[in-house]
């Protein structure tokens, strides 16, 4: 939803709900300006309007008691709200307030007053196992600090970082000295950081070659660690989960394709054979942060930086070779990773 400034954000919708008997929202509000918290004195002003002048066939009722919430709003409005003999509480979120939100997100949506983005709903960090909010935490203070150094302003796009993690080298592109997006682009090769660049300028890519990780020719899929694992002893450019993979995929395509791939005509292939993981990290708007990130942002107060490109996003771009490439987020090890490196850059 645009702002006062026509600016794209994630609006509040403030809910005024009758705990009992009914157990349901009898009002709602935006705040103003959108996309900024609503003060104390927008929450009373609600409160209000709904006591004097009700929606829909509520009667007219000034309640005994009215529960927050947020605690801060609790102890802001006691004395007002005290002058009209109002008792006042601080509650965790009823039943059904999530579920109202979809259900009033969804209605605003079609009714063309707002839309939801593609990254909207994309997987948050916590989604991933053993990812903490304090790690996220770490993470995002230690790339803000990055973004306040603005490396981008003395390092191009074109210049690739050797970094060394726990004995692996990496190779970091910092990103936004084109005027675009701002961050940086982690790769496990100097071939990959190269096609990448040179993908992005438009320019030729004869000599692509990155590093990538196997999958199974057949069904897709990566082995696991210690598994045994199959390889066309013809071209030695297919691998497979095992000799079934190995015996399906021969009789449907590899037969055909066995002795180009020999004689090293990787362009014949266009299925996912390999896989290249890209980790990337992009400062970007709020509009850009999946739901679940934001949802995550308020609960454990996550830092921010300074608008318009205020928000981290890490992800991991998965590319296979023929295929559409899909998108992750980033595994514990990878967002310690994230944080080294940023600590790095900003002691450039």
């Amino acid at each position: 939803m645009g702002d006062e400034n026509s600016r794209v954000v994630r609006p509040y919708l403030i809910l005024v709900m009758e705990l009992y008997p009914r157990g349901c929202v009898i009002r709602n509000r935006y705040a103003k300006p959108a996309g900024s918290y609503p003060d104390p004195q927008a929450i009373l002003n609600l409160i209000l309007d709904e006591i004097l002048d009700p929606m829909a066939d509520n009667p007219q009722n000034r309640p005994m008691q009215v529960a927050f919430v947020d605690s801060n709003l609790t102890d802001a409005l006691r004395p007002v709200l005290k002058t009209l003999e109002i008792e006042t509480t601080s509650l965790s979120r009823a039943d059904g307030v999530s579920e109202f939100l979809q259900a009033f997100s969804q209605r605003i949506v079609e009714k063309e007053n707002a839309a939801i983005s593609d990254s909207s709903n994309h997987p948050g960090l916590l989604s991933v196992p053993l990812v903490t909010a304090s790690l996220v935490h770490r993470v995002m203070t230690a790339c803000l600090n990055m973004q306040e150094r603005q490396p981008w302003k003395i390092i191009p796009e074109n210049v690739g970082l050797f970094c060394y993690y726990s004995g692996e080298r990496v190779v970091v592109t910092v990103l936004g000295s084109a005027g675009r997006s701002q961050g940086f682009a982690v790769t496990r090769s100097p071939r990959a950081a190269k096609h990448k660049y040179r993908k992005a300028m438009g320019l030729d890519l004869t000599d692509y070659g990155p590093t990538m990780r196997m999958l199974c020719g057949s069904c897709g899929t990566e082995p696991e660690a210690g598994s045994n694992s199959h390889r066309c002893a013809g071209c030695r450019s297919i691998f497979y989960c095992n000799e079934n993979c190995q015996s399906r995929d021969w009789t449907a395509m590899h037969w055909n394709e066995c002795d180009k791939l020999k004689r090293g005509d990787l362009d014949f292939v266009s299925r996912a054979c390999w896989a290249l993981r890209e980790l990337v990290v992009l400062f970007m708007e709020e509009s850009a942060v999946p739901f679940d990130d934001l949802d995550a942002l308020e609960k454990y107060n996550w830092p921010t930086g300074e608008p318009p490109q205020s928000h981290l996003i890490p992800f991991v771009n998965i590319t296979n070779l023929g295929f559409e490439p899909r998108i992750e987020r980033p595994t514990p090890e990878e967002l310690t990773m994230i944080r080294c490196i940023a600590d790095g850059i900003s002691e450039l």
